[in-house]
Order: C-alpha cells, then structure tokens, then sequence
C-alpha cells in the first residue's frame, strides 16, 4: 500500500485578519470536498448553519503570515481572482492536484455563500444584532441583483464610491438590465467592510400600491426590508450610506413625505459642506426606457451617474467569461469554452453592457456545449445570425420594451442620422 502524506494548509475566512488564519490537517489524497468538511468542522461558530458544499475555497498566492501584518485584514468586498491570484478549486480534485508546493504562507481563502461585514463597536448585544444584520446571502448566478460571477475592477468602483463620497444625495440612471441592482449591493457591502452602516433597499416591493402614497405603509416598508424606518434613517448624525434601489416607482407625485425630506436634506447648511465627515450619504438608483411615460425627478440633481459606470472593461469582461466557464465546468459542460477572438467580438457587440453579456454567454453555452472542430467560425458565424438578433430583442431583458417602442420623429431621426453618418 502506498504511503499517504499528511499535510498541513493555513486558511483564512474573507473578511478576518491575517492573525486569524488557522491551520488544517488533511491527507494528499482526499478531495477539496473533505477540506470544505474539515473547514466546516474547525470554523463551528463562523459556519454553523452553512453546509459545507456551499463553502467556496480558493487557492491564493501566498499571503504571508508575519508579525507586521497580523491585523491586516482582508476585505470582504476583494475581487480574490484579480487581486489575490486566486483559482475556485473544484469539489472533486484531490489536495495533491491543487498543491504543488506548500508553505506556511495562506494558500487558501474561504469564502462564504453570505457575506458579513464588520461589527461596529458597541455591547455584545448591539454586536451580536449587526452580525445578523450584516449576513446577505447571494446565489451562485442569478439574473437579478449580486451572485458569484459579479465583476468590479477597483478602478471602476474607486470611481463610483468617489462619487457617493462627494455628492452627499446622488442619483445612478441606466437602462433595465444593466447591473443597476447588482452595484447597489456591491456598494453596500463595500462600505459596510469599511466599518460604516451601510444599507441597501430596493422599492420594487411598493410599486403599484398604496404605500407609494401613504406615509406610514411607506415606514413600515422601510421598517420591514431594513429595520428602521425612512424617518430614522433621515435623521441619522453619523456617517451612514443609503442606497435606494428602483426609485422610479416613486417619480411623478409618488412619496412626497420622501422627496420632502430629500430637498430638506439638499437644502441644509450641513449638506453644503463637503468637509463635514458626519453626513448621511445616499445614491438613488433608477432605471429608464422609452416605453415610459417620460417623469421628472422631483427633486433637481446637478450631477449624476450614468450607463457608462457599469458598463465592463475589457479586463473586466474577460474576468467575467473565466469565471462563467469555470463554474459551468463543474456544473456539467466541462469541454465548453469561448476562444479569444469569439470575446472580443461579443465585447465589441454588447459594449460591456452587464446584461447582455450575461445573455450571449448564456446563449452560446446553450449552442455550444463541447469544444469541436472550427468551433471559432461557427461561434463568429451565430453572433453575425439574425437568430441571436432575434433572440436579443424578443428574450432579454435589456431590449423587451423593443417590440412596443413606437421612436418618436426627434428619435427616428437620431437614429437615422447615426445608421447612415
């Protein structure tokens, strides 16, 4: 009988400090899946309700464990891919196909399928009530809002944080299905790992309904999806971001008591200073096509986001795809792939446009599970097809107002103007 090694693996959960990094015992022949399990076991407290396949390991380049960074921390809103080396490890491989080499250096990050931010500082009892507040779960892919594929360069959300930090009541406007609900949470989580109290709510759950008009169905809205109510929050002296999601169910004459407050809040000498480090901070995040009925905002904003904040980079996009084969590697269509040149051309296609990426991907693994011969000409050949065409308009989100859009004459001739510039 061969002679199994046993090994020794420093690990570290998203979010802890290096200091907090612990050790686990596994031989070189059991499975990252046994590693999930010993994980689980060492971490009781951390992982008591998570089962342990939900559990997602990463290899990292070595993050070393010395006496001059034991209380560096690790962010929770890192991009472990990009800026830790990291690689997911599937389930199935044996310790001794991922590990090569070992050291005593952290080679393996945990991260959880929630995400918790730090504790503020307080009682136990306050501690113990923001670690439950603080737990957001995220699926593994989803068509709405945050999952695992999610793609931020820092680059890009340095530029957007920039821009909450300066305008104290900002506004993101963008087409449906084009990461608008998807960077509201981002943000939130990302200012929450910074230690500041950090909410996101989205008011899609009043459209429609009396709340939308009624001050107090509106708080108990409020009251319900973050625990406090509209008023509270507005009242708040100590540095806290807010990020509304879907704030076009409110336009036009919806929430007056909201938009009240809004220009209150605009209007105050506390507001005009941008030095004041003690402010409320809130982005509005709404979305626009021509279908709608074309309402104002009704309070005046002088400077606001726009698509062009979420559309992908390059770097980004390329992230996106590695991460969407990988997954889907270990979820059935391990000979799927998407050759370099099909990229840059369904980069090119979309703009980076979040939403329709997601769909082209989706779309060309449905086609095109295996890698087959030629398989860079038939791929080209479907982007250029009048069926994806088709399929765009009539099936993804960002284009489902198209079959009912009637362009007015300004539109027409816009669009005319650029097809034959």
């Amino acid at each position: 009988m061969p002679y199994i090694t046993e090994v020794m693996i420093f690990c570290l959960v998203l979010g802890d400090a290096v200091g907090s990094a612990f050790v686990v015992d596994i031989k070189e022949d059991q499975t990252i899946s046994h590693l999930k399990k010993l994980i689980k076991e060492e971490k009781k407290n951390a992982f008591g309700n998570i089962d342990a396949n939900d559990i997602m390991l990463w290899k990292v380049d070595g993050i070393p464990i010395s006496r001059e960074n034991l209380k560096t921390k690790i962010r929770a809103d890192i991009n472990i891919e990009q800026e830790l080396g990291g690689m997911m490890l599937p389930p199935s491989n044996t310790i001794k196909q991922c590990f090569r080499e070992l050291t005593n250096d952290i080679q393996i990050i945990i991260q959880p399928p929630t995400t918790t931010g730090k504790r503020k500082e307080g009682s136990d009892e306050e501690d113990e009530n923001q670690g439950k507040k603080r737990r957001y779960e995220y699926p593994t892919e989803s068509e709405e809002g945050r999952d695992s594929l999610m793609i931020i360069s820092g680059e890009r959300l340095k530029t957007i944080s920039d821009f909450v930090e300066n305008n104290h009541i900002g506004l993101l406007r963008s087409p449906p299905s084009s990461g608008k609900s998807t960077l509201g949470q981002v943000l939130r989580d990302y200012f929450d790992s910074l230690n500041y109290d950090s909410i996101y709510i989205s008011l899609a759950g009043i459209n429609g309904k009396q709340a939308i008009y009624d001050e107090e169905l509106f708080e108990n809205f409020w009251k319900e999806k973050v625990g406090r109510t509209w008023t509270e929050i507005s009242k708040r002296k100590e540095a806290t971001y807010v990020f509304i999601d879907e704030i076009q169910v409110i336009y036009g004459n919806g929430a007056p008591f909201f938009w009240g407050r809004v220009k209150e809040l605009l209007s105050s000498e506390e507001y005009k200073h941008k030095s004041n480090p003690q402010n409320l901070r809130m982005l509005l995040l709404g979305t626009y096509h021509p279908t709608l009925d074309p309402q104002m905002t009704p309070v005046e904003f002088h400077h606001a986001l726009g698509l062009n904040v979420l559309l992908l980079k390059w770097e980004e996009f390329q992230h996106l795809v590695k991460n969407y084969i990988q997954l889907h590697i270990t979820q059935g269509s391990p000979l799927f792939k998407i050759p370099e040149e099909v990229q840059k051309a369904v980069f090119n296609l979309t703009g980076g446009h979040p939403g329709l990426c997601r769909f082209i991907l989706r779309t060309l693994r449905s086609h095109f599970r295996e890698y087959e011969k030629e398989i860079t000409v038939k791929m080209l050949r479907f982007l250029a097809s009048t069926n994806l065409r088709d399929s765009i308009i009539t099936t993804a989100r960002a284009f489902y107002w198209f079959n009912d859009w009637n362009p007015t004459i300004e539109e027409s001739e816009f669009i005319r103007k650029k097809l034959f510039a």
